[in-house]
């Protein structure tokens, strides 16, 4: 009949299958998500010696992706039934929860590269900069100008309810179809010019070709610049040490390329499909084909993914991560095995904050010639301490080390 014929051209992507795998896919993204982006904040908020500076940054990318996961991901999903169901409210919610944590998201990365970035280049100098607080600081900042700045968007969002005469979904064959009335379009009032076939407005184009600018050009392009400027110092150090360098400390720099590489594949791999497709859609609308259909799930599922994978490229890879996932997950007790610290306690507790910062360093970002040489004074001057520490208010341990200004203002070189 006319009215199966007509049906032919939507039952891949309106059919029951199509569904099924759609929302399939996307609770796997969803279960793996909550789970792994869950265990990473628990951990650090459970073990207080992993609240470093690297690992605010880790909670504050998790929180983005827990958001994006619990109230993008599962609207986006039934969203593909082709007609909005849940109302106003949760239409403003669910594109204000879509733009933000990606935003929050993306800006956290670009916040972790530029901390490793002061660490292995100006590990001395960025001891007085890469403090708790600033980061904290700097974090609550990115998430209230993100937030404030999407408020006017959410404001105009809202739910367009087009009346339909001849539109039908198909159920797993074109014989089984079921001609719908109406159909309801939750987005930014004044996006389109024609939403069923998905042609934006002037409006929809500037605010799409902004979001691909803004929320994957600008950043991945901070990222890469700063990773190249990180890795040039890593051979540098290479190339010009005089001291011939531990096995230990080789692996660290290896650990840190390979981090490097993995970091800015993945992010660009996750995210290029989908900024494309924004693309696309923003000058030419929705393509008829039903590949493109298929084109716009993989690159949805791809870009929702690295909300997953985020756990396992910054935490995973962790020696720290891994015994501290270890312990919460079994119940046993994880000791902290930092030895500067551990001296600090026994000596001089006023250098306590200099030195878990040097031991951070040390551990997350890899040894170079700087590193070394403070790991020497640090043991010989907390052997000192330890010996002297009846003297005085236990401040020789500073004094040995020629550190005494470290305590205060922050000056080593």
């Amino acid at each position: 009949s006319n009215r199966s014929a007509t049906c032919q051209e939507e039952v891949a992507t309106t059919s029951s299958l199509f569904l099924s795998v759609v929302i399939g896919l996307f609770s796997l993204v969803i279960v793996l998500g909550l789970f792994g982006n869950s265990l990473v904040i628990l951990v650090i908020l459970a073990n207080r010696h992993m609240r470093s500076t690297t690992n605010i940054l880790i909670t504050s990318l998790a929180v983005a992706d827990l958001l994006f996961i619990t109230l993008c991901v599962p609207f986006t999903a039934l969203f593909y039934r082709f007609t909005w169901k849940f109302g106003h409210f949760w239409c403003v919610m669910f594109q204000y929860f879509t733009y933000v944590p990606v935003y929050a998201s993306v800006y956290t990365l670009v916040l972790m590269s530029f901390d490793r970035y002061l660490a292995v280049v100006h590990p001395v100098r960025s001891i007085g900069w890469r403090t708790k607080s600033n980061t904290l600081l700097t974090v609550a900042v990115t998430w209230l100008v993100i937030s404030a700045s999407h408020v006017p968007f959410a404001m105009g969002v809202g739910v367009t309810t087009i009346p339909m005469s001849s539109t039908c979904l198909c159920n797993n064959s074109a014989a089984n179809c079921t001609t719908i009335s109406e159909v309801g379009i939750c987005s930014y009032v004044g996006f389109y010019s024609d939403p069923l076939a998905g042609r934006f407005s002037l409006i929809g184009k500037i605010f799409y070709a902004a979001f691909n600018i803004l929320g994957y050009v600008l950043p991945y392009a901070l990222i890469i610049t700063l990773y190249v400027l990180l890795v040039k110092r890593l051979l540098y150090d290479r190339s010009s040490s005089r001291l011939p360098q531990s096995i230990e400390a080789v692996k660290s720099k290896r650990r840190v390329t390979r981090m490097v590489v993995t970091v800015v594949a993945i992010f660009g791999t996750c995210w290029l499909p989908i900024h494309v497709i924004f693309a696309l859609q923003s000058w030419h609308g929705d393509l008829e084909e039903v590949w493109f259909r298929y084109l716009q799930v993989v690159s949805q599922v791809l870009a929702y993914m690295n909300s997953c994978m985020n756990p396992i490229v910054y935490a995973f890879v962790s020696d720290n991560f891994r015994q501290a996932f270890a312990s919460f997950l079994t119940g046993i007790r994880l000791k902290p095995k930092t030895r500067d610290v551990a001296a600090a306690d026994n000596g001089n507790r006023r250098c306590r904050p200099l030195l878990e910062q040097l031991h951070q360093q040390r551990e997350d970002f890899g040894f170079n010639l700087e590193h070394q040489e403070l790991d020497h004074q640090l043991q010989v001057g907390s052997e000192l301490s330890n010996s002297n520490k009846a003297q005085a208010d236990g401040t020789a341990g500073c004094a040995t080390m020629e550190m005494t200004p470290l305590c205060g203002a922050v000056q080593l070189t």
